[in-house]
């Protein structure tokens, strides 16, 4: 059975259309806010083109053969890309982000993508627009998917398929808006489950189920059909944001595109997606998609800045567009093909292509340059931290002095346990210190705005502060400043604390944001063993934060603000002395959370004293 008869021309078209908006959207998001929608696109045109041949050869059908040709269709090109992308990320990542990288790339040889990225959440992995397998969930999602398909049209009598097949999407449409309405962490699951896409492939099936060979509407109403459908779809790829995914604003240019296929080709809409750019870029669309996020992705992780400049976004183009037409040439085209390579042979070119990336990239990343130090990639081991979670009495410094003090915050408190433990046992001072990623563990703290994977462990971590903060008398707050601030609750919350410590009798002492890199220097140490230098500098952000801080706290006469970092140490970042005490581009690591007591310990004993809170036996 064979899903290339019966092609129509306009469908490849709009294949186009989809490809160059999710490309566009992917390039720049600015060209093309909605851009992201044209997967959406890509869903109801699978849905349509798989029932109607599904539906064509209902007597003749074979499951054997249809996953055969699905997997004849999708698995060669998608086998080689993984070993291409494989290869490149071995040789440009550093070790920890490779190892994030590699269980990806399990997830996608099975393609099970979508339930990874849907559950990976760690605030020290690459950002999204840096993980190069990330658009391997939507063709997860379609095998997923063509699972089921056959099963529903089959076995559904043919009188109420029409009507099974709408209530199932109308219902789908309802739950997953249902899912999105409720909020909270399970919105990334919901992004990428097939659950809330299957409407989308099911709005295509039904179309199958209903459109007659020949048109029963005379052309001018289907050119009006088709013109709303155009303009739904360009309209939504043009106004709505790629900010936060809604299931209604997914099924509007899924309507112009169930509008367009149902126009049919046969009208002016029809000819101009039939037309030989549009058929020709249609019939790419799938390469397209399966080369240009990896590269988009490398080149962005490479430069560590999601705007690439000109030149380099130029140069990805180009590169994507050649591997996608040497994919349709010499893969897709030959594969699809009834005649050529032997069945033994077609599997045992794709395993072997599958093997190869997941096996030979692991030696290939750790032979390019010398791993790093563990001290050198961390702040502290997890285990013994109290941050997203409590371990023992998150008490660090002096063993045998009573708690004396509370630090908390975000990362950059976490990122100063081992300070507190070089600073306490030096003066004398014992320290509890609780934090959680992206998040101050303060009473009012907004946690709304935090990454979904971020929000429980803030939670958490808020409730263990609760229960300890009344019996402190002196709180000291370190925080990525520059981040806080974007959140247009954190300053009414920050307010409201101090305030509620002034009437407590607390002290509180907020710390400055360390500087902060415009690049990763351990990324900037692996490139330079690539033979590729890219500057290294500190940006004005962490100042300009420090400022405003400094300022909000100047009317609470029991707060101050200590800026820490103006020592010397920080003079020839990410080095001092020669040692990277830098882990990323804002962190300390263990080797700089300890040099950093050393180097400016005394200046925060002289404040405590001064505060009032003992600094000595």
């Amino acid at each position: 059975m064979s899903l290339r008869a019966d092609i129509r021309l306009d469908i490849q078209g709009l294949r186009a259309l989809a490809v160059i908006a999710v490309i566009a959207f992917h390039m720049r998001a600015d060209w093309l806010p909605g851009g992201y929608l044209g997967v959406d696109v890509f869903f109801v045109i699978s849905g349509f083109v798989v029932s109607r041949v599904i539906l064509q050869r209902a007597d003749g059908f074979s499951y054997l053969d249809f996953y055969a040709n699905r997997v004849r269709r999708i698995v060669p090109a998608y086998a080689a890309m993984l070993l291409v992308v494989a290869l490149l990320a071995a040789v440009l990542l550093v070790p920890d982000d490779f190892r994030l990288f590699e269980k990806s790339l399990r997830r996608a040889l099975l393609f099970t993508s979508n339930q990874h990225f849907a559950q990976e959440g760690d605030y020290f992995a690459p950002a999204a627009h840096e993980w190069p397998l990330l658009h391997t969930w939507s063709l997860a999602v379609e095998m997923q998917f063509y699972l089921l398909l056959p099963l529903v049209l089959r076995w559904t009598p043919r009188r109420w398929l029409s009507t099974v097949l709408a209530a199932l999407c109308v219902t789908g449409f309802a739950i997953a808006q249902w899912r999105l309405s409720r909020g909270g962490e399970g919105l990334l699951d919901l992004y990428y489950a097939m659950s809330a896409r299957a409407p989308e492939f099911l709005m295509g099936a039904w179309l199958a189920s209903v459109q007659r060979p020949t048109p029963n509407a005379p052309p001018r109403q289907r050119l009006l059909l088709g013109l709303t459908g155009l303009g739904l779809m360009l309209s939504a790829f043009a106004l709505l944001s790629g900010d936060h995914f809604s299931p209604l604003a997914a099924a509007w240019p899924c309507a112009g595109a169930l509008m367009l296929i149902a126009a049919r080709d046969d009208v002016a809409m029809g000819r101009y997606l039939s037309s030989r750019w549009m058929v020709w870029v249609g019939a790419l669309s799938y390469s397209l998609y399966l080369w240009h996020w990896p590269l988009l992705a490398l080149a962005r992780y490479t430069w560590q800045d999601p705007d690439l400049p000109w030149p380099l976004l130029t140069a990805v183009a180009f590169a994507f567009s050649s591997l996608a037409w040497l994919s349709w040439r010499w893969i897709e085209q030959p594969w699809q093909k009834p005649r050529g390579m032997k069945r033994g042979t077609r599997i045992t070119v794709v395993a072997a292509m599958m093997v190869t990336s997941l096996l030979a990239s692991r030696p290939l990343n750790a032979s390019i340059a010398p791993t790093p130090p563990r001290a050198a990639l961390r702040y502290a081991a997890p285990d013994t931290i109290c941050h997203g979670r409590i371990h023992g009495d998150c008490q660090r410094g002096a063993a045998l002095r009573q708690n004396e003090l509370m630090l908390l915050g975000d990362s950059h408190a976490a990122q100063l346990n081992l300070f507190m433990d070089a600073f306490g046992q030096e003066q004398g001072v014992r320290a509890t210190v609780i934090s959680a990623s992206s998040c101050l563990p303060l009473p009012g703290f907004e946690d709304q705005l935090l990454e979904p994977w971020a929000i429980e462990p803030c939670r958490h971590m808020q409730q263990a502060v609760k229960k300890r903060l009344s019996d402190q008398r002196t709180l000291v707050l370190a925080g990525k400043w520059s981040q806080q601030l974007s959140n247009p609750a954190f300053a009414p919350a920050m307010r409201a604390f101090l305030n509620d410590a002034g009437r407590q009798q607390q002290r509180v002492i907020v710390l400055g944001q360390l500087p902060l890199l415009s690049r990763n220097p351990v990324r900037v140490l692996r490139l330079e063993a690539l033979g590729i230098y890219t500057a290294n500098t500190v940006t004005p952000l962490a100042r300009d934060a420090n400022a405003q801080m400094e300022a909000m706290l100047r009317r609470f006469p029991h707060a101050s603000f200590v800026d820490l970092s103006a020592h010397a140490m920080f003079d020839a970042l990410p080095f001092a002395d020669g040692e990277l005490i830098y882990m990323d581009t804002h962190h300390l690591n263990e080797v700089g959370s300890v040099r950093y007591a050393q180097a400016a310990g005394a200046r925060l004993a002289q404040l405590l004293t001064s505060t009032g809170t003992p600094s000595s036996p």
